[in-house]
């Protein structure tokens, strides 16, 4: 069905811009639709390349259309910026003082929809050096065969040439999973097009075009946030009482014009010197790590108030010789060998 409906214009795009959009209805187990919708109205259609797409449209209460649209058993199919198939998840219908009577829709594409679905087998599912879209699809294809599960959707394109290991469990979440594989390094794209196939491939075989964004041109508003309150050339990370702090700073700290601008942050336990400062790369954040550090501070200044070891504050040099190891109190525990 490719013929436009006789209003099927909806805004989008840059400034003023208009696009055309087809919009059709039927039973969710048909291969295609069965009414043309014409009089739909405040129409909106979300594209995500990662996580499905969206649509919403608006629909007389006393049209013929809108008695055939019921919540999860009806599918809108849409012809325009996108060609994809949308199930309906939610309708809700407005009564006006003047007689207005709306009836509202909002469907989500398949892959959307399986964030309903679960795996439904106490011996959940492992897979062996598999290949990712292959794994995506036998995750569809399970929930696909459980009692009226079965959406219609098949097999299309789904090799990746990125084989994984995965074992899940009875009642993990196959959307999840399905995105998990998305996140990962080297992950997949993947979707269910409008011909209910299953589609996967790498990101980066799509092909790309730049596409300058020009203001009033393809772009309606712009905007611009300042991160510099979150900028660092120096760092210094804390540890517990069994590491040693460490401090970094970028090479070209003496010629940055922000001058030197030092992080604060805390490590909490679980990491010995070496992986902290060989083996793992710091990962540094600025939130709360002022309020952490004068926290730690002040744990010091109590040990160091009931310490035996008779510190002198002021230079913060260790006073544990002649104390028994026992005794030593955290900061002489913390500088260790270098204490003399």
């Amino acid at each position: 069905m490719a013929r436009r409906g006789a209003s099927p214009r909806s805004t989008g795009g840059g400034a003023g811009a208009a696009f055309e959009v087809a919009l059709a209805t039927g039973p969710a187990l048909n291969l295609v639709p069965m009414q043309e919708l014409t009089s739909f109205s405040a129409v909106s259609v979300t594209a995500n390349f990662m996580d499905g797409d969206r649509c919403q449209f608006s629909v007389l209460g006393s049209s013929p259309e809108a008695l055939l649209i019921d919540e999860l058993a009806t599918d809108v199919w849409v012809w325009g910026p996108i060609e994809q198939r949308f199930r309906i998840v939610n309708v809700s219908q407005q009564w006006g003082t003047d007689g207005e009577d709306v009836v509202n829709v909002q469907a989500v594409s398949y892959k959307r929809l399986l964030a309903s679905r679960h795996i439904w087998t106490a011996d959940g599912m492992t897979f062996a050096q598999v290949d990712q879209g292959d794994i995506v699809w036998q995750l569809i294809q399970h929930t696909q065969a459980q009692t009226a599960g079965n959406w219609g959707v098949t097999k299309g394109f789904t090799t990746t040439g990125v084989r994984r290991d995965r074992s899940y469990v009875y009642g993990d979440n196959i959307g999840k999973l399905c995105d998990n594989l998305q996140e990962v390094i080297d992950g997949l794209w993947w979707d269910i097009d409008i011909d209910l196939k299953v589609q996967a491939a790498m990101p980066d075989s799509f092909a790309r075009h730049a596409q300058p964004l020009q203001l009033g041109v393809n772009a309606r508003t712009l905007e611009r946030q300042s991160s510099a309150s979150q900028f660092a050339n120096a760092v210094f990370v804390d540890g517990n009482e069994d590491t040693m702090p460490v401090t970094a700073v970028t090479a070209d700290i003496a010629t940055d014009i922000a001058t030197i601008r030092e992080a604060l942050t805390w490590i909490p336990d679980g990491y010995d010197q070496v992986e902290l400062g060989e083996e793992r790369p710091l990962r540094l954040a600025t939130t709360g790590a002022l309020d952490r550090v004068e926290a730690r501070n002040r744990e010091l200044t109590e040990a160091l108030e009931q310490c035996p070891c008779l510190h002198d504050i002021a230079s913060v040099e260790c006073g544990k010789a002649g104390i028994p190891a026992d005794q030593w109190c955290a900061r002489c525990a913390l500088l260790g060998e270098t204490c003399q």
